[in-house]
This record gives C-alpha cells, structure tokens and sequence, in this order.
C-alpha cells in the first residue's frame, strides 16, 4: 500500500478482508485513511458512512457527510444521502431541506422527489407532496416511478377522479406499463 496509495484495489480488498475478520476498528480506520489520501473517493465516504450506520452510529455518519459538503458543496450524492440518514432518524425538517437542495442542483433526480414527498406526507402536508410528485412527474413523464405513489396520495384525498387522470397520463406516456391498465380498471370498477 504505501508503494501504491492510490490504488484503490488494494484499499478496497484489505477493508473486505478487515470486515469478514470483524476488525470494525481498523476498517473504520482505514476508510478515513483513503479519504485523506483520496479526498474525491465518493466511495469511500458512502461505504465508511455505510459501515458507521451498520455499527449503530449514526451522528458519526452525519458528520462524516457534512464534512463532505463542507469540502465539496455541490456533492449531489452527498445531500442525497445525508438526507436519507437524517430521514432515518427523523429529522425532517433538515432532510426536506436537503432534499429541496438536490432538487435545486439535479432537477432531473426523481428519488429526491419522491423522497421529498414522502417527508412532506409524514409531515401531514399532502398537498405540498402532491405538488412534489407533479414536478417530478413534468421533469421525466415516461418515468413511472412517481406515478403510483402520487394516485395512492390522491386517492388518500378523496381526489379520485384526479387519481384516474393520471393513471390514463401514465399510460398514456407508459402504454406498454400493464399494472397501470389494472389499477386505472379497479378504480373506474369502484365508480
């Protein structure tokens, strides 16, 4: 290793070997070694981040990514995953914020709409998170990933004829996408 710093290989199978040995401590220890020889090595910051989850240490992981967007503060994946742990320990408000911060930087990104709406629905704002999944839905239609969880919310809302509109959009984006057919034929069965 010290002929070859950079190698991540070598990095990447001695932390391997380290965690099947259950050597935690030195694992976590040469996570941080990595990222102060390679401080553009995303990798690492997720699978050390990764493993201080897995031992139950979670504002560890935090800090380690807020360190990351101090260094790097238009690190999308760093927001993203910093806000999918402060989700994980119910800090909402911090991982909306974050979550409005990928948007800002990726509006392309999906998962952080649909992540974001999901948080403003735990948050009792239905309407704002019905608002989340139409943008997500404008930024990519053939997408169906936001589709269903957005009829799901709409019908929660006694919005049912609006949960059919979309449904039929989705197919009308999506047509080869059958449980669409199915679920728009439960609906209309319910009419």
């Amino acid at each position: 290793m010290q002929q070859q710093p950079d190698n991540t290989f070598i990095y990447d199978q001695l932390k391997q070997l380290l965690l099947q040995l259950h050597k935690v401590d030195e694992a976590i220890a040469l996570y941080r070694q990595v990222m102060q020889q390679q401080p553009s090595n995303t990798a690492a910051y997720n699978d050390l981040a990764a493993l201080l989850m897995q031992q139950n240490k979670p504002e560890e992981a935090i800090a380690l990514y807020q360190q990351r967007l101090q260094q790097q503060p238009n690190n999308v994946s760093a927001y993203r995953n910093l806000a999918m742990l402060l989700m994980q320990q119910n800090k909402l408000e911090e991982a909306i914020a974050l979550y409005r911060q990928v948007i800002q930087q990726q509006p392309s990104d999906l998962p952080a709409y649909g992540n974001l709406a999901a948080l403003l629905v735990r948050q009792n704002k239905p309407q704002d998170a019905i608002t989340m999944y139409r943008q997500g839905i404008q930024q990519d239609p053939q997408n169906p990933s936001l589709y269903d969880p957005l009829a799901s919310l709409l019908l929660q809302q006694n919005q049912v004829n609006e949960a059919i509109a979309l449904y039929r959009q989705a197919i009308q984006q999506k047509p080869d996408n059958s449980p669409f057919y199915k679920k728009l034929a439960d609906l209309l069965l319910q009419l």
